[in-house]
Parts: C-alpha cells; structure tokens; sequence
C-alpha cells in the first residue's frame, strides 16, 4: 500500500490510520459520518 511505502521510505516514526466520511442526501436534507480510525494498515 502507498501509505505503508511511504512511511518506511521516509523512514517515519508514525503511526498511520484511515477515516471514512460518508455525505449522503436524505429527504432533501445532507447527512455527513465521520468514522474515526475506521481501521489500521499497520
């Protein structure tokens, strides 16, 4: 993965995690999800 390449090619003290983010329109309004550290590549 891009991330994990990046992080040893640079050779960072890091630790690295994703967020989901989801916008979706419901009855005519928009509703947005935030999922924090919704998972972990390494």
């Amino acid at each position: 993965m891009a991330a994990k390449h990046y992080v040893i090619e640079n050779d960072l003290d890091v630790s690295v995690c994703f967020a989901i983010i989801t916008i979706f329109k419901q009855n005519g309004k928009f509703k947005l999800e935030h999922l924090k550290d919704a998972f972990y590549h390494f």
